[in-house]
């Protein structure tokens, strides 16, 4: 007999069942498994679709602005989403991508979620297999690293000099592999640990340091057949002009180092942000403006685009009934396609004839509220 076998739970329905809802569709939040198309964004999705199955993985870099609550962070979490749902699926390989909000914009911060995304059972293959570093590394820390690793200790031991007597023993590939992810992120290092891998560096590897050696890590993964491509979507690209002067400097001079370093090949970057954010940018810094493509997010226009928004949600909130409730169908959904079309008459600027996605989704969230509680 259970523990509780004598309470009895009743059955409880929300106030959103009589529209065939669990809860309110239009929850207030940025729903990332649900997307409107955007034409305007037509130019981008092809280039990211010939990216994704182009063998050359031409990359790109685009700014894609536009207003508050136009959905430029839903594009984005959408995104996200779909690229994680194509890689559980097996659909998209050899592919690492992440997702960077707004407060993460330190040039440390950055490429430290690049490692991160890249993740350390593939940083743990890379040891393992000892790969032949490009020439292009010669006389470097990373070469000096790799060298430690994959040579036999015990073997070459009589072969060390002096100084590298004094070495410690090799740790294991665990732990090489946790170093090197702390080490290419920025993190403190200690004497005893850069002169276990034989570096000459300091403390810390800076950004213009770590980009091109993250360069050469993603050609090694290549050519064992692990990653091909990296995508990075960093959201609200305005947070940067809050910054002070130097941080500012030191933020948009990593992320064009960054694109620098791979130089159109295996990198594919999108950042967003407000109207007016790309240009004040863009004018103080043009020779990262030089590099990317512009695309803008429009409002919604009209009350047939009002409806196709409110559709998407409405659908997927019933979808999501539907799979608990196991009931039938509920035809036509609410609110009507009359009276959507009346709400966003209600919020349309007579100047511009616009609505904003955040504006038309508050309303309609306000709309099923107000109809569901006032239900008996």
């Amino acid at each position: 007999m259970s523990f509780l076998s004598e309470l009895k739970f009743s059955e409880q329905k929300t106030d959103y069942e009589p529209l065939g809802y669990l809860q309110n569709p239009f929850r207030g939040k940025v729903c990332p498994e649900i997307y409107v198309e955007r034409p305007e964004l037509e130019p981008l999705r092809q280039h990211l679709l010939g990216f994704l199955s182009d063998e050359k993985k031409t990359g790109g870099f685009w700014a894609m602005e536009g207003a508050r609550g136009l959905g430029k962070s839903n594009f984005l979490q959408h995104l996200d989403w779909e690229l994680q749902k194509a890689q559980q699926s097996g659909n998209l390989k050899y592919t690492v991508h992440q997702y960077i909000p707004s407060q993460l914009i330190a040039p440390q911060q950055l490429i430290e979620k690049i490692i991160q995304a890249i993740g350390e059972e593939l940083f743990y293959e890379l040891l393992k297999n000892k790969p032949t570093l490009p020439a292009s590394t010669k006389g470097t820390d990373l070469a000096r690293f790799f060298k430690i690793i994959s040579r036999d200790f015990q073997k070459q031991q009589s072969l060390f000099d002096d100084a590298k007597k004094n070495l410690n023993e090799v740790p294991n590939l665990e732990e090489s592999t946790r170093f090197l992810m702390r080490w290419m992120s920025g993190h403190q290092t200690y004497t005893h640990e850069r002169k276990k891998y034989n570096l000459w560096s300091t403390e810390r590897m800076p950004p213009a340091v770590a980009f091109p050696y993250l360069r050469t890590i993603i050609e090694c993964l290549d050519s064992l057949g692990l990653v091909k491509r990296l995508i990075l979507l960093l959201d609200e690209f305005e947070d940067v002009q809050s910054l002070k002067l130097p941080a500012k400097s030191e933020y948009i001079q990593a992320l064009k180092g960054l694109i620098n370093s791979f130089n159109w090949r295996g990198l594919f970057v999108i950042i967003a942000g407000q109207e007016g954010s790309f240009s004040t940018i863009g004018g103080q810094y043009p020779s990262l403006s030089d590099r990317w493509q512009l695309a803008g997010l429009l409002p919604i226009r009209s009350a047939t685009e009002a409806v196709k928004l409110a559709r998407a949600y409405m659908v997927s909130a019933h979808q999501a009934y539907l799979q608990v409730e196991h009931n039938q169908k509920i035809e036509p959904l609410s609110p009507s396609d009359v009276e959507i079309k009346a709400l966003y008459g209600d919020i349309v600027s007579p100047e511009s004839g616009r609505v904003s996605q955040r504006d038309i989704l508050d309303k309609l969230y306000q709309w099923v509220e107000k109809r569901c509680h006032s239900i008996d």
